[in-house]
């Protein structure tokens, strides 16, 4: 990591330039970008800022169950069993955690990676119902960690290797960095799966667990 001004910037969610190399009409900056490539990724920032904020408002009313942890024969229960059955029973656990005043499971989904996602009708359910256990409806069920990513574009291959973005200490730099936002990264990649060789600027995708702290560098 060569510049903690430029991680600090790119955290939160912008593009710019340090301001030791800020352009003057007559001393145009060798390594900055044409003003329609800065154009470009500005629009492509804000379609993703836009698709975020949107998603995170639609994962406040739901709660998503993984089967990661569950062993085939329980999987396959939950595949044959009807959309009724594993509601009756996701219902009757919730009742037997929550005597008082507990939620009512009007609509589940089968997911592809053969989760369960749960519809709530209020944000205050869906926090209810994260904090339950699963286990008691099927073994091996556990309530899913949504993640949450932003898009910094413009990157220095220089500065972050795109082919290291695995390397755990890189995350742990950029948190140091910025460790007055409180930011935790738990993933890291690139906007584009491949790259091309001649590529020196690229845009980087971070997910974090907390909406908040994606909000934050989003601003």
């Amino acid at each position: 990591m060569k510049s903690k001004t430029y991680t600090n910037a790119a955290a939160t969610g912008t593009h710019r330039e340090m301001t030791s190399n800020q352009e003057t009409p007559n001393h145009r900056n060798p390594h900055s970008l044409p003003p329609a490539v800065n154009r470009t990724r500005e629009i492509q920032q804000r379609n993703l800022q836009c698709k975020v904020q949107q998603r995170q408002e639609k994962n406040k009313l739901e709660v998503v169950l993984t089967t990661s942890e569950m062993d085939p024969d329980t999987k396959k229960q939950i595949e044959q069993h009807s959309h009724t059955e594993i509601m009756a029973k996701l219902q009757q656990n919730v009742e037997s955690q929550m005597k008082n005043n507990f939620p009512n499971i009007h609509g589940i989904e089968k997911l592809k990676s053969q989760g369960i996602r749960i519809l709530c009708s209020t944000e205050e359910e869906a926090e209810q119902l994260c904090k339950l256990n699963w286990d008691k409806a099927y073994n091996g069920l556990r309530v899913h960690q949504p993640k949450y990513g932003i898009m910094i574009p413009g990157v220095p291959k220089e500065m972050i290797n795109p082919n290291e973005l695995k390397n755990p200490e890189i995350a742990k730099q950029l948190e140091e960095q910025n460790k007055e936002k409180g930011i935790q990264i738990i993933e890291m990649k690139t906007l584009r799966r491949k790259l091309k060789d001649n590529t020196q600027h690229y845009s980087l995708v971070a997910f974090f667990t907390n909406p908040d702290t994606a909000d934050q560098c989003i601003k």
